[in-house]
C-alpha cells in the first residue's frame, strides 16, 4: 500500500501534466502547421493556444506569451511546388507535363489543370504551327 501511495497523484498535479501534454501536443501542430507553410492552420493553432494561455492563465498568474514565425518563402514556395506537381501526377499528368504547367506560372491546381488542358497533346503541334 505504501509503494502505491507513493505514486498517486493529487487531481491538481494531475490536471497539471495533462494540461501541458496537451499544450506541448498543440506546440507540436503549430510547428508542424508552419513548416508545411499551411498558414491558415498555422493561425487558428497559434490563436487557440493564445486563447487557451490567457484562460487558464490568468487564474495563475501567467502573461500572454509573445509568438514569433518567420516564414522561408523559398522553401514554402518549393514545398508547394512539389506537392503540387504530384498531385498533377496523381491526376494522371506526365511528370514532364506537370513541370511543364508550373513553368507556364500555374499557381493553383485549378490554375495546373487549366493550362494542360489549353495544351496540345504530346507530339501534337500547337494549333498555330499546323495552319
Amino acid at each position: 500500500l505504501g509503494s502505491r501511495l507513493g505514486t498517486l497523484q493529487s487531481p491538481m498535479e494531475a490536471d497539471t501534466r495533462q494540461a501541458s501534454g496537451a499544450f506541448d501536443w498543440q506546440l507540436q501542430e503549430l510547428s508542424a502547421a508552419i513548416a508545411s507553410g499551411d498558414a491558415l492552420t498555422a493561425a487558428a493553432l497559434a490563436r487557440q493556444l493564445a486563447t487557451n494561455r490567457s484562460a487558464s492563465g490568468a487564474s495563475e498568474g501567467w502573461t500572454a506569451a509573445a509568438v514569433r514565425c518567420e516564414v522561408d518563402r523559398d522553401a514554402a514556395t518549393a514545398a508547394f511546388r512539389r506537392g503540387l506537381q504530384a498531385t498533377l501526377i496523381g491526376l494522371g499528368h506526365a511528370p514532364p507535363r506537370a513541370v511543364q504547367a508550373l513553368r507556364g506560372g500555374a499557381q493553383s491546381l485549378d490554375e495546373a489543370v487549366a493550362w494542360l488542358e489549353r495544351q496540345p497533346p504530346v507530339g501534337q503541334p500547337p494549333p498555330q504551327a499546323m495552319a
